[in-house]
């Protein structure tokens, strides 16, 4: 309980949505809390605490997970195993079982994603309703930038009493990640949800870049409480084990006011750049009516020539102004984006992802980054004259690999 840098492999992956557990409330139904709970607001006391080895923030999200109501199969037993209804808080009866974990709470990240991909499928986006725009498949990335953004703050963890009692939490810090998952303040549905929507989607950054987008406040016809939010997330490149610092491609978001342009808005709760994560958001609480904004997304550092992204802003401002879908089109080098997103609970668990293809009559180019260590060996391969063994301490290596339908050979590399 309340011990730092809990969170394990392969939870700590930075393409996927790592998942602690906040408590239920109590619908009477299927989710429930016991009198010495706190409440809602507050992250369980088994979840697992971040950061990663390299500082990056986890968990990502948080979610319910703390005494719901589950199935408890009966295999023995034919027919419905449920008939005699919800067992007391706490116990078990029939084929149904109250239960605790991040293993409750990453389930439910999952069908909140399903849900957000069928938003876009179905041409909910911009209008709010079905059918209302184009019908597009949305980016791992931009999934998981619509569930980051509208995640609300925690104010706590419930430790028991013999572990410290409740302990402060704060969004971005190693308990609650970027909060509570809340589709109704992610999404955009009519007549229901506090928000609207802009999303960019698989938009293409080069190395050293700089890419502006406006908007204009207007409050007319909705809530402004929520203020202005922006999140940006891009699907990173692979990184070598036991990376010291594994962000490869450095993207910058930031925003600033255009009646004050002095003024600057960091995201991740940071008055400067972040630095190590891949997914970066910015809150303005105080969004007025008639204020406009300058989004700003910037190539601090790229690994390869270009990365692609995608950008999420919620708040008050006109659905006609509303982008459908920007997409740059695919460069050669991309970091790749359009896997799947997997969510994982910060326990156990596992991605639900496949691996992509490779083809069998194209060219893939791995882009050069200098290695910090290299040493000759002297021992090339005797049927192979031409070859040469290197070993490197650490580092990312030039490869080119032309397949031709068959194997010719396997290599090796140690790091």
């Amino acid at each position: 309980f309340n011990r730092l840098n809990t969170v394990s492999s392969p939870a700590v992956a930075k393409n996927i949505l790592s998942v602690g557990s906040s408590q239920s409330s109590d619908d009477g139904a299927t989710s429930g809390i016991t009198p010495q709970q706190l409440g809602p607001e507050h992250i369980s006391d088994f979840s697992s605490r971040g950061t990663t080895s390299d500082g990056r923030i986890k968990p990502d999200l948080t979610a319910p997970g703390d005494m719901l109501l589950s199935a408890g199969a009966q295999p023995d037993e034919p027919g419905s195993c449920d008939e005699l209804g919800a067992p007391l808080l706490g116990s078990s009866r029939g084929g149904l079982v109250w239960m605790a974990g991040t293993s409750m709470a990453a389930p439910a990240v999952s069908g909140t994603a399903a849900l957000v991909r069928q938003y876009f499928e179905e041409g909910y986006y911009p209008g709010g309703t079905k059918g209302s725009g184009p019908e597009f498949m949305p980016s791992a990335a931009l999934v998981k930038a619509v569930l980051m953004n509208g995640a609300q703050m925690l104010v706590g963890v419930d430790n028991p009493s013999v572990f410290g009692g409740e302990t402060a939490s704060l969004p971005y810090d190693d308990a609650q990640g970027f909060g509570r998952v809340s589709l109704i303040d992610s999404l955009f549905l009519e007549d229901k949800s506090n928000v609207r929507v802009k999303v960019w989607d698989r938009e293409v950054i080069a190395n050293g870049g700089l890419q502006t987008f406006d908007v204009t406040v207007d409050t007319a016809g909705c809530d402004s409480s929520s203020g202005l939010r922006a999140t940006l997330v891009w699907s990173e490149p692979g990184s070598s084990v036991g990376c010291e610092r594994c962000l490869l491609n450095d993207l910058d978001l930031f925003i600033i006011p255009s009646a004050d342009p002095a003024t600057v808005y960091y995201p991740n709760g940071l008055d400067s750049r972040d630095s190590l994560n891949n997914a970066e958001r910015v809150i303005i609480p105080d969004a007025v009516d008639g204020e406009k904004f300058t989004i700003f997304v910037e190539a601090h550092n790229l690994l390869l020539v270009s990365q692609k992204y995608s950008m999420v802003v919620t708040g008050c401002f006109s659905i006609d102004d509303a982008p459908v879908v920007f997409d740059s089109g695919g460069a050669a080098a991309d970091g790749g984006d359009d896997e799947s997103v997997g969510t994982m609970n910060t326990v156990d668990g596992n991605v639900d992802g496949s691996e992509p293809s490779l083809p069998t009559d194209k060219e893939i180019t791995a882009f050069d980054v200098t290695a910090a260590e290299e040493e000759e060996l002297d021992d090339p391969e005797p049927d192979n004259p031409s070859s040469t063994s290197t070993m490197v301490t650490c580092g990312v290596f030039l490869i080119d690999i032309v397949l031709t339908g068959f194997i010719t050979g396997i290599c090796s590399f140690y790091m």
